[in-house]
């Protein structure tokens, strides 16, 4: 394990992550019971515990609230709640992922009273040779760490990410934009996201339009 994941990991030691980023930050923030470190206060330790959790949490190492979407033979390559709560933003996958069988699905969707919620979006409609359909890539530009899922349809780009900086929460979402005028609307997640984007190395097509360039996933 790289020593900056073990790290943090043992900055966490008393509260859970499946709850919202506000509501992470004000729990871990105060109502932790930190022990004071020889004499010192333990905020320190509470706010640095916030970023460890972040940074878990962008390298798809935290195991968060169940998916949306999903079926019962996929798993959640990224699955967040968005829109205070009220929308979904998920990746399916099958488990174990390869290119011979494997397929990815998008889905977008409302979190209603139904325990899957209701999908608004699918793409693609079919699980065959959908992983083609699908761009992949993780690069690191101007200190901030952006792994991100993109596809076209109907004349919209679609850009599932998330981006880690070194202080603050990550940010994480699904970027839309019309190809046509150049407008990108951006709905954000509004819990700590899960990513396993390493499981798609190799699979999907490296991405020819980031900022950096043609990128892959790593």
């Amino acid at each position: 394990m790289p020593p900056s994941i073990a790290a943090a990991r043992l900055s966490i030691g008393c509260c859970t992550a499946t709850r919202p980023l506000h509501a992470t930050a004000a729990h871990w923030g105060g109502r932790c019971n930190f022990r004071r470190i020889r004499g010192r206060s333990a905020r320190p330790f509470a706010r640095l515990a916030v970023r460890a959790l972040a940074v878990l949490a962008s390298l798809g190492l935290l195991p968060l609230g169940a998916a949306h979407a999903c079926e019962s033979d996929e798993f959640a390559l990224f699955a967040c709640e968005a829109a205070k709560g009220r929308k979904f933003i998920e990746l399916c996958a099958p488990s174990p992922l390869d290119a011979a069988s494997g397929w990815l699905i998008y889905r977008f969707g409302t979190a209603d009273g139904n325990p899957r919620g209701t999908v608004e979006f699918e793409y693609p409609r079919k699980r065959t040779g959908s992983l083609k359909q699908f761009f992949a890539a993780t690069y690191t530009r101007d200190s901030v760490y952006t792994q991100s899922v993109r596809f076209v349809t109907g004349g919209y780009s679609y850009r599932v990410y998330t981006r880690a900086r070194s202080r603050g929460l990550p940010e994480a979402g699904v970027d839309v934009h019309h190809l046509g005028t150049g407008k990108t609307t951006t709905i954000e997640c509004s819990e700590l996201p899960r990513f396993y984007i390493h499981e798609l190395k190799g699979l999907v097509p490296c991405d020819p339009e980031t900022p950096v360039g043609v990128a892959c996933a790593q």
